[in-house]
């Protein structure tokens, strides 16, 4: 019998090698038959979950860095711009980040990020002739 069946069946069954902690949750249901599942609406859950205080300021939209979305930006131009050359196994890491000072002529944010491919073949594909391809990046 198949390990992931196995233990789907001893889940089911609440067979002894089940933590006592999920056994006495009660029976699980799988998500494929809805029998015997009472849907609640929103109101009913807010009655049930327990309040606490915003774990965040209401005008805090994400808990990731401009670092982070920096990253993201230049990876997502590099497979925009290599297409298929480029497989979906690289990495950004922002090592600078400089946010123009208030009154600059200039009002431009400054990085220097490092990418990282996974084979050596894949550099020259991303420096691209001459340096081109990093350029346009």
């Amino acid at each position: 019998e198949d390990v992931g069946v196995k233990a789907v069946r001893q889940l089911l069954t609440g067979g002894p090698d089940v933590p006592a902690a999920i056994r006495d949750l009660g029976r699980p249901i799988p998500a494929m038959f809805q029998e015997g599942v009472k849907f609640i609406s929103n109101e009913e859950a807010k009655g049930i979950l327990p309040t606490s205080p915003p774990l965040y300021d209401e005008d805090t939209l994400t808990d990731r860095s401009e670092r982070f979305f920096a990253s993201e930006m230049i990876r997502a131009t590099l497979f925009e711009k290599l297409k298929k050359e480029m497989p979906y196994c690289c990495e950004v890491r922002v090592t600078e980040f400089k946010e123009p000072k208030p009154g600059d002529k200039n009002p431009m944010i400054r990085m220097k990020a490092t990418i990282l491919v996974e084979r050596d073949s894949q550099k020259g594909i991303v420096v691209g002739k001459g340096g081109q391809m990093i350029k346009d990046v």
